[in-house]
């Protein structure tokens, strides 16, 4: 069985991924959705929960619109990257998002091949 791990920061991009996730499930893949930035509102997060009980929730991104705020939360969010590939092992990570918050998924699942 494969493991395709889904990163998603937003309503914006899981829509994107939402029907891949329930595809993938009836394809009989194992899927985990990572969720972080305004996902972490309970609306938005339930609407997450509600198409998978496999659900890994990541820290809420640093207050402030600086670049110096991004950076770190990017640092943080590489950090808890990596944590949560080597312990779920996917097969694919599937980041379908522009915002800057991912780049940290990004890099961490770059570096974690």
């Amino acid at each position: 069985m494969r493991k395709i791990m889904f990163c998603t920061s937003s309503r914006a991009d899981w829509s994107r991924c939402q029907s891949v996730v329930e595809e993938s499930k009836k394809l009989g893949a194992y899927t985990t959705v990572v969720v972080c930035g305004s996902h972490l509102t309970s609306s938005s997060i339930n609407e997450v929960r509600s198409i998978t009980p496999n659900m890994v929730v990541t820290f809420p991104l640093l207050p402030g619109n600086t670049l110096r705020s991004m950076s770190d939360s990017i640092a943080l969010l590489i950090h808890d990257a990596t944590t949560i590939l080597v312990s779920l092992k996917p097969d694919v990570v599937v980041i379908p998002t522009d915002r800057y918050e991912m780049l940290g998924f990004a890099i961490a699942a770059s570096m974690n091949n």
